[in-house]
């Protein structure tokens, strides 16, 4: 599957989200990404993980009941509940009709996050000109989101320890996400929920042109074009 493109106007809000949540580590990273298209000008050193298995997280019954779901494609409703987590419902109708399943959590029946699944069999991304194909057993996950008011508060493992028995429903046991490797928080929040790193990919992309380093126990290598993730 081929997720919609993000527009200028995408990129400039997550910058203004970046700003308001004081995330300084990144802050400068984003705004290059919303100052320039793709194609014109993009250095991202992304760092791919995976999750092989539900992870173990401690219940906090006081917090409530999280009940995970595949949203409804052809529901508008779901649309805007996942709009309450993030206001992109436009983009999140694209999504679907690109094909794109949504993973929703809800708590006592408010959305409070969502990770959006692409079961292949590639995984395209235009922003860093690369894609990876996947085998029947592995999903991308891309897109994942937990409500403003619901972070830090170990609401994203308890995400994943939900959603991951979904998935193994439908034969997937490997998860695949790529996060900025200079995003520490994410790393961290990703770490928690049982990923591992499996890559490294260095993406430079000047005039129309891109070229990819990617990084891993089978050692570096550089190259141009579509970029195959290893199997760990």
């Amino acid at each position: 599957m081929t997720p919609p493109r993000r527009t200028r106007a995408d990129r400039l809000r997550t910058a203004v989200s970046v700003l308001r949540e004081g995330r300084l580590d990144v802050l400068a990273a984003t705004v290059s990404r919303a100052a320039f298209p793709p194609a014109v000008f993009r250095w991202n050193r992304l760092l791919f993980l995976e999750l092989r298995e539900a992870p173990v997280v401690a219940v906090d019954h006081a917090v409530g009941a999280l009940r995970v779901r595949w949203a409804d494609a052809g529901d508008g409703a779901d649309a805007d509940r996942l709009a309450l987590v993030k206001p992109r419902r436009a983009e999140f109708l694209a999504h679907f009709a690109a094909g794109a399943r949504c993973l929703l959590a809800e708590l006592d029946d408010e959305p409070v996050a969502f990770a959006w699944i692409d079961l292949g069999p590639t995984f395209v991304s235009h922003a860093n000109a690369y894609e990876f194909r996947l085998a029947p057993n592995e999903a991308w996950a891309f897109g994942a989101e937990v409500r403003p008011a619901w972070r830090g508060r170990g609401l994203y493992p308890r995400f994943w320890h939900d959603a991951f028995p979904l998935l193994e429903t439908i034969g997937v046991d490997r998860v695949l996400i790529a996060v900025h490797a200079d995003d520490e928080r994410s790393r961290r929040a990703h770490a928690k929920c049982g990923f591992a790193p499996v890559c490294r990919m260095d993406v430079l992309r000047a005039l129309g042109l891109s070229w990819h380093w990617t990084e891993s126990d089978r050692g570096r290598r550089a190259g141009r074009g579509p970029c195959i993730l290893p199997e760990s």
